[in-house]
Order: structure tokens, then sequence, then C-alpha cells
């Protein structure tokens, strides 16, 4: 079992899930870079299953928190980035 398997996300206060999406986003980020196939969910399972109304709300969430319009997000795709 890994150390994610043992994690109680749901016991984590703010600070500290803030904490672990920002170290997960900065470390997917550099690793998307070497590896531009790598998807950043695991594949489908029940317990670890995304749905798309969680994605957008914490996609909205970060680009909020980055000052980041959506139409940017379309023109930086545009550019082969993402």
């Amino acid at each position: 079992m890994s150390p994610i398997d043992q994690l109680d996300v749901e016991s984590l206060d703010s600070q500290e899930l803030q904490r672990l999406l920002a170290a997960a986003v900065k470390a997917y980020a550099r690793r998307r870079e070497d590896e531009p196939e790598l998807a950043p969910f695991p594949a489908p399972s029940p317990e670890l299953e995304v749905v798309a109304s969680e994605g957008l709300i914490a996609a909205s969430a970060i680009l909020d928190c980055l000052g980041i319009e959506v139409f940017e997000v379309a023109l930086w795709r545009s550019w082969g980035r993402g």
C-alpha cells in the first residue's frame, strides 16, 4: 500500500489541503514536461474517480487564484502547450 492510499485527505485541515494541492500541481507540471502523455488521474477506479463537476470546481478555483481567464487557456493551448 502506498502512502497516498493511506492518506485520509478528508481529515486534512484547509491549509494542509492547500499545501498538498500546490505540491501535487507543481510535481505534475514538472513530470508532464518530460512525459507529455501522462494523464492527470489514474485509470478509473471507484475510490479515485474524478467526475466533471469536481474537476471543473478545482480548475476554476486554480484559474481564479492565478488570475487566468478561460480564453487565455484556449490561447495557450492553441500555441501547442498543455
